[in-house]
């Protein structure tokens, strides 16, 4: 943990549902990402940030009942195989997750809130389909 992380962990250890990276909540741990377990926990969790935050949140909690933004199936249920076009000739196509997801990935948007909610497996899909329509475009 280093000198910003330990300062965030020590902002924000009385929270019982949020964790900073490399830090424990209560019942759960966080490793490189911070993690929550409700959204109003992540709100408070990144108050004072000026910088948008890639997080987990707990698909054991409210997060699960969401459906995925990027393949439309709940975040507490396995990912849903899709494909999707990226632009400049290139597609991602993605399978199915073959179980749950302890976690599913969010966007913490300093001034507008929480977005997203994604799988794991379709996070990292459409990351890679980024890098391969960029490097087309190149």
């Amino acid at each position: 943990m280093n000198k910003t992380e330990l300062a965030w962990h020590n902002k924000t250890r009385e929270l019982d549902d949020f964790a900073s990276p490399w830090s424990s909540g209560k019942d759960f741990r966080a490793y490189a990402y911070p993690t929550a377990r409700t959204f109003a926990a992540a709100l408070a969790g990144f108050k004072g940030k000026r910088k948008g935050v890639t997080f987990h949140m707990l698909n054991t909690g409210e997060a699960g009942a969401h459906d995925c933004v990027t393949c439309g199936g709940k975040l507490n249920a396995p990912a849903v195989e899709f494909t999707r076009a990226m632009g400049n000739n290139t597609r991602v196509e993605s399978p199915a997750g073959e179980k749950v997801d302890q976690h599913s990935t969010w966007r913490y948007v300093p001034g507008k809130g929480i977005a997203g909610g994604q799988h794991y497996i379709c996070s990292w899909s459409m990351l890679l389909g980024q890098i391969s329509a960029i490097r087309v475009a190149a």
